[in-house]
């Protein structure tokens, strides 16, 4: 099983701002929003308990104008109503899709995806607003095991993924001009799913900045895509620090026992799992 870091959600580069980890741990990744003519869905139809997107964004006074995001991964079915055929995906397009292509991602590997968060506090009138002792830190909020890969450039796996229910998807929506494909979560137990705050999920090293991160020992010996300069990484108390690049969506890490036991205990110990209904 290889492992993939997948940076997803709002940060200083897209949308600006970071998302909200909320007094009782939840966590939502708050999606970027779409460029130029590039469809999407509207913030406020994505709704998380009582609030949609666009309420939490002007209560937290995040600086995003546009209206439309690109929601992606898809990870939980409350947000909307869902077709019955619909599981938890994620689509990648252009040279995203070629790294991982290359990386030879495939069925059975496993996206954990990361962004921008800081902490919430409840305010006046039952308002959140972001804790000013909180500072931006890189943390896991969710998970994608691959079940199957769709190449939404080929017509036959264009027409299972609107099987699927994903005609409102992005990758969907728009006919991007080169690599455009859809990862599908396995059907199994823990397939796909979100976490709940803890700090087992914070790369970033304590009273660092965001980009410098803090692993298991082990990933020390470990190819990881994008960071092959041997000064990207240290070791400090028996920890691997990792200074990563502010490019890339993705870092492909390749298979390795430790780092496979790794990402089964996160999962197992934090995740909130989506539900088919």
């Amino acid at each position: 099983m290889k492992l993939i870091f997948s940076r997803k959600g709002i940060d200083d580069a897209y949308g600006r701002g970071a998302s909200p980890i909320f007094p009782n741990g939840e966590m939502i990744s708050i999606p970027i929003p779409v460029r130029g003519k590039e469809k999407g869905s509207l913030y406020k139809d994505i709704s998380f308990r009582h609030l949609n997107y666009q309420q939490l964004i002007r209560q937290l006074d995040l600086p995003i104008k546009r209206k439309i995001c690109h929601f992606d991964p898809d990870l939980n079915p409350i947000y909307f109503k869902r077709h019955l055929n619909w599981s938890p995906c994620l689509g990648h397009h252009g040279a995203a899709a070629k790294h991982l292509l290359n990386n030879h991602v495939s069925a059975g590997d496993v996206f954990l995806f990361f962004g921008s968060f800081k902490q919430l506090e409840l305010r006046k009138y039952k308002q959140f607003g972001f804790r000013s002792d909180s500072e931006k830190r890189h943390v896991i909020f969710g998970y994608l095991r691959i079940g199957q890969i769709l190449d939404l450039k080929n017509s036959l796996d264009k027409q299972e993924a609107m099987r699927l229910g994903y005609e409102a998807h992005p990758h969907l929506l728009n006919d991007y001009p080169k690599t455009n494909i859809l990862f599908v979560a396995e059907h199994s137990n823990q397939s796909a799913g979100l976490f709940n705050f803890h700090t087992d999920l914070v790369l970033t090293k304590e009273n660092a900045t965001k980009s410098i991160w803090e692993l298991p020992l082990f990933f020390k010996d470990v190819h990881i895509t994008r960071h092959e300069n041997v000064n990207r990484v240290s070791i400090q108390d028996q920890k691997t620090i990792l200074k990563t690049v502010g490019i890339g969506q993705d870092f492909v890490v390749e298979e390795n026992k430790e780092t496979t036991k790794w990402v089964n205990q996160l999962i197992e110990k934090h995740s909130r799992s989506s539900k088919r209904y």
